[in-house]
């Protein structure tokens, strides 16, 4: 996972927007004003992240909730801090490794109320590393990347997920 995360880093541009999210029993960020919003991908944060990524130790469990909730709230910040943010795209890379900790439907539902704020304009990517294809884990990535709300009780507004346009 942390070789993906680098790698992923390494793709971006000035003219993009990052911010890492580290997870296990819960969810931090690399610190300062990297743990609160996204920053420019300028070559001094992208080194500054892949360190962050390169200490990180797998440790606990896997919380996803937690890890997305940081991931939205670092998105809000810098949508409300720079309107021009409001007219990019706005993705959640979702690597993990791990079944997650909380339950299915309470991860749908945060990913259904922090979208919501931001008008269903984020688009989750997932990736699960080592898990079983036919497990829960790899059952719940599908559905966040899909944002399946119905299929967990949570009634949906009628705005679909952003798509990207070919």
């Amino acid at each position: 996972a942390k070789q993906a995360a680098k790698t992923v880093l390494d793709t971006l541009n000035p003219k993009d927007n990052v911010g890492v999210v580290a997870f296990s029993d819960y969810a931090s960020g690399p610190g300062g004003c990297y743990s609160q919003s996204l920053a420019e991908a300028t070559e001094e944060n992208i080194a500054a992240l892949k360190e962050f990524v390169e200490r990180l130790a797998p440790e606990g469990f896997t919380n996803y909730q937690a890890a997305l909730q940081l991931a939205f709230k670092q998105i809000e910040a810098k949508s409300t801090a720079n309107q021009t943010a409001g007219n990019r795209y706005k993705v959640i890379l979702f690597l993990t490794d791990g079944e997650p900790t909380g339950s299915a439907s309470d991860i749908m539902q945060t990913i259904y109320d922090r979208n919501s704020r931001l008008g269903f304009s984020v688009v989750i990517l997932t990736y699960g590393m080592h898990i079983d294809s036919s497990g829960t884990a790899a059952n719940i990535l599908n559905d966040m990347a899909l944002q399946n709300y119905q299929s967990y009780g949570i009634q949906s507004s009628g705005s679909s997920p952003v798509s990207f346009p070919c």
